[in-house]
């Protein structure tokens, strides 16, 4: 029989089906199809519907909480980004989807088989697999599945796909785990308590034998993907160290040209278009290059005689810059030497810079000293660009160029010879997806760190690639979670600086990765389960209903005679806890509202007067904070006691809630009520509880309101109680606020 719950109890009930449901999908989580979504076998259902059967449909909100929760984490299309409200809606429809299954499971099996649910006659047993095992498990698939398209998860030919693996799951989590659970604690106890060890044995064990093998060949399968991730980890490394090569040789050939054209015996002088008839050849089949130039070393003397050259050549309004404490280009001041930006390409987008003394940042300084010093192209630490328009990182490379063509042996020498620096503008993000282009793993986080200062890390760039091999920048640059188990680190040697790449795989990864084979293994051996669960049905059933066949007619006389007693006993006391408060004895809160519409109804065709009266015991909450609840309880009690003995038999009263009481007074108006009100009052104010060793007085703040024409309903009539009520308690308590039926105050 199912189980009729107060409230509370429901309640309570309902967060406990939200927490089995939860638990029993995180427990099959792992056997769940790529990336995610559909169970091999999802528990979840049978324990939705065992629950509702067992218990109540009122408890469909505990299956919803579960399976929200449960679906709340699912990988979602476009994952690389920040949560947003809208991931919601995929788990709510889900959980919407679970809840109308457990809802229609329910209906079906009672409306075909009734209640007590026992599944005794083969009959009944085909029925429940065929319609509450596979018809009514269609709901939450279609639902489900209708959500991840909706939320662009899965795509139009993957629908049936998904469809089929969940439709399946929940079909084989509801053959498999309703028999279980009624086993564990079904109604009536005859009928599944024998059956109990004779079904949750097998099953459980074909279970426990089905999800090893399965786990195992997981296991081998997740080791050679682990393999194969770093793997694929070292040929990106292996891209991004050619594109640096690649960098550096078109920087070095820039060397080469600037000394064959303008330094080592050339036909002349550097111009800007044969700069950039030169490095428009390369610029062309590079990416992430944000501009190549060739910056000289010009000293102070010589300053005023370059920018007139460079304005002579039409740069009308060239100038040597620099950042100013704030980041605004300003004018150069005076020192002894610039390395100024000459020539640049690509020209439009990079003009910016033009003229800009890279010598006044230290950083750049520091880079270009070394570069200098060492005969070697130097890349700085990450830096913002003078170019930069949106939020990536970058670096220079300094190649120096001497005046010599042979690089001189000694510092010294290299610091006289030095003419400027073939310099590279490189954009990291752009570096690295440049060197990722197709070779991106699916569902997982790519971070470039510079690592050259020692107990410093300083984030690069971080790429992320989704699970449909889509690759896009994260901004907010995050570190795997502290479950990560298989993160890939290469060293890299990036212009005398040292770089650290880091891949992690994301939650679908290795669900994206895997083959169908052991799930489809795992299917099979289920089906088989749910068959063989059937199969247990059927012969167990045949017992009971042999056993139950034999039993004599005096027995079953018995019985019947005991049960009517008992459900006699049972309705008597339901019929007296629906309308009585169990602490008090008085009529509970629903009665009292359902006379209080009741005399309404009578006082529209007879106008008969009638009180209602709020009456609210005053500093009820120190007594229990001081004597305990215990001793509140026997306040209660007692009070209830005296105003039961001292209303009328035509008069109504009851617990309202808590420390409340509710008052109905027939055929009297405010005025006729004030002395009995205030007799009653006296009772109170006169009472003295004994507990323990104490001896307890309370008082109590009445408000009362006659019922007229102007106070239409029981809403209106009770809030004016009430208000009466907080006057009485805001004019110092112990005392009766009298109302009429429009509000005004009649007496205190």
């Amino acid at each position: 029989m199912t189980r009729q719950l107060s409230t509370f109890r429901t309640a309570r009930a309902a967060l406990v089906l939200a927490a089995l449901y939860f638990l029993a999908a995180k427990l099959a989580a792992p056997l769940t199809l790529p990336p995610g979504y559909a169970a091999a076998v999802s528990p979840g259902a049978g324990i939705a519907l065992a629950g509702l059967m067992l218990f109540s449909y009122r408890l469909w909100p505990g299956v919803f909480i579960g399976a929200f929760a449960a679906s709340l984490w699912l990988p979602k299309a476009g994952a690389v980004g920040a949560f947003d409200f809208s991931h919601l809606l995929l788990p709510a429809t889900i959980a919407t989807g679970a809840s109308l299954q457990a809802l229609l499971g329910r209906f079906a099996s009672v409306k075909l088989d009734g209640l007590p649910f026992e599944l005794i006659t083969p009959f009944s047993i085909v029925r429940f697999v065929l319609v509450t095992g596979f018809l009514v498990s269609t709901v939450g698939a279609s639902v489900g599945v209708t959500g991840l398209f909706a939320a662009n998860v899965i795509t139009a030919d993957e629908i049936g796909f998904y469809w089929l693996n969940w439709w399946v799951g929940n079909s084989i989590g509801v053959i498999v785990f309703v028999p279980v659970l009624f086993a564990l604690r079904g109604s009536p106890v005859e009928s599944w308590g024998w059956r109990r060890w004779r079904i949750m044995a097998p099953l459980v064990g074909a279970l426990i034998a089905v999800t090893t093998i399965f786990f195992w060949a997981e296991s081998q399968e997740e080791q050679d993907l682990e393999e194969s991730f770093h793997a694929r980890v070292q040929v990106i490394a292996e891209s991004l160290d050619k594109q640096w090569a690649t960098y550096m040789e078109n920087l070095y050939g820039i060397r080469g040209f600037i000394g064959t054209t303008a330094l080592w015996g050339g036909p002349g002088e550097m111009t800007s278009s044969r700069f950039r008839q030169f490095v428009s050849q390369n610029l062309s089949r590079l990416s992430g290059v944000q501009a190549l130039s060739f910056n000289p070393v010009v000293m102070a003397d010589q300053r005023g005689v370059m920018e007139e050259a460079m304005r002579a050549r039409g740069y009308l309004n060239f100038s040597f810059q620099e950042r100013s404490n704030t980041g605004e280009l300003v004018q150069a001041g005076p020192r002894d030497k610039y390395v100024v930006v000459q020539f640049i390409e690509p020209h439009e987008e990079n003009k910016a810079a033009l003229g800009f003394d890279v010598y006044s940042n230290p950083a750049r300084r520091m880079a270009m000293d070394e570069a200098r010093d060492g005969g070697r192209p130097v890349a700085t630490a990450p830096i913002t660009l003078v170019q930069e328009t949106e939020s990536q990182a970058g670096i220079l490379v300094f190649l120096p160029v001497y005046r010599t063509q042979v690089i001189p042996e000694s510092i010294e020498q290299r610091r006289t010879q030095l003419a400027g620096f073939a310099v590279g503008v490189f954009r990291i993000g752009d570096l690295i997806r440049s060197a990722q282009q197709g070779l991106e793993i699916k569902n997982t986080i790519t971070h470039l760190y510079d690592v050259s200062d020692e107990g410093q890390v300083h984030p690069l760039a971080a790429f992320g690639v989704d699970g449909r091999g889509q690759g896009a920048a994260v901004a907010a640059f995050p570190r795997p979670a502290p479950t990560a188990t298989l993160i890939s680190s290469q060293r890299l040697d990036i212009g005398g600086r040292v770089w650290r790449l880091e891949i992690w795989p994301e939650a679908g990864f290795f669900s994206g990765e895997r083959s169908l084979i052991p799930w489809i293994v795992l299917k099979g051996g289920l089906l088989l389960l749910a068959v063989f669960c059937a199969f247990m049905l059927t012969l167990t059933g045949r017992t009971i209903a042999e056993t139950r066949q034999s039993k004599t007619l005096a027995d079953l006389n018995q019985n019947l005679a005991r049960e009517v007693r008992e459900r006699e006993k049972a309705q008597r006391e339901l019929e007296r806890l629906a309308t009585h408060d169990p602490l008090t004895g008085l009529k509970n809160r629903r009665v009292f509202d359902q006379t209080l519409d009741d005399w309404i109804a009578l006082f529209q065709r007879q106008k008969s007067p009638f009180v209602a009266c709020i009456i609210d015991l005053d500093h009820f909450k120190q007594i229990n904070d001081v004597y305990g609840h215990l001793a509140g309880d026997a306040v209660l009690a007692e009070i209830g006691r005296c105003l039961s003995k001292s209303v009328r038999d035509t008069d109504v009263i009851a617990r309202y809630g808590g420390e409340e009481f509710a008052l109905l007074l027939r055929d009297t108006n405010a005025g006729g009520s004030a002395s009995f009100l205030e007799r009653l009052r006296h009772a109170v104010e006169s009472l003295s509880v004994q507990v323990a060793d104490h001896s307890l007085a309370v008082t109590a703040s009445f408000g009362a309101a006659e019922y007229s024409d102007g106070a239409t309903d029981a809403v209106t009539l009770m809030r004016i109680a009430d208000e009466g009520l907080y006057e009485a308690k805001a004019r110092g308590r112990n005392q009766i606020v009298l109302k009429s039926g429009n509000g005004t105050e009649e007496r205190t």
